[in-house]
């Protein structure tokens, strides 16, 4: 499996999922399902237009999130296009519009699901894309407003990963912890006692 898939792609994906099932939220369920997964709402948008006809040509994701409790609705899609810092053009390309389609396809399953909510609504509503490639990965989100459909780069991480980090990790060695770290000089102070001082200490800007 690619190297951005493995260590990055997926495990923060689930990470993410878990602290969401932890929330308030947790009634939904969210579940992160990865490795060739079929995105159901192509599927169901294909069979309703008559398009598909052999289940060889479903949509498969690197990674589908999914509300369980909520008719398995699919509200998230991922793409992997090949191996940390591949640049193959075509891969990448192909790949975004892929992933755009899909976004396309869960947002209208999602609007057949809920049929009778209020377009008001359904306007808050947003589709995301995880999409890795090269050294980056890349968030976008997919809404509906005033009879648009617009899609949207929310964000963009980096991925540079150093030699020293790889060997700190495998040393065995116990990073400091936080609580160590951050550990400043705390003291009660005494009206009575140190009042008479604190004057030419400031602050000095006007309490006006």
């Amino acid at each position: 499996k690619p190297f951005s898939n493995n260590y990055l792609a997926e495990p923060n994906l689930k990470d993410v999922c878990n602290v969401i099932d932890d929330s308030k939220f947790n009634w939904a369920k969210l579940g992160f399902f990865d490795g060739e997964e079929e995105l159901v709402s192509m599927t169901k948008q294909l069979k309703r237009k008559g398009s598909l006809v052999d289940h060889r040509f479903i949509y498969k994701a690197d990674g589908v999130v999914r509300l369980q409790e909520a008719h398995d609705i699919e509200i998230c899609v991922v793409e992997v296009s090949g191996k940390y810092l591949n640049q193959e053009t075509r891969k990448i390309y192909f790949d975004h519009h892929k992933a755009n389609y899909g976004c396309l396809a869960m947002l209208k399953t999602i609007a057949d699901q809920y049929k009778y909510a209020s377009v008001d609504v359904f306007e808050k509503l947003k589709i995301y894309f995880v999409h890795a490639a090269d050294n980056k990965i890349k968030l976008w989100s997919l809404y509906f407003q005033d009879e648009i459909y617009h899609f949207w780069r929310e964000g963009v991480l980096n991925v540079e990963p150093k030699f020293e980090d790889k060997e700190i990790y495998n040393s065995g060695k116990i990073p400091k912890l936080l609580s160590d770290i951050i550990n400043p000089s705390i003291v009660k102070l005494a009206e009575n006692e140190l009042k008479k001082g604190m004057a030419n200490l400031g602050p000095f800007d006007s309490p006006e």
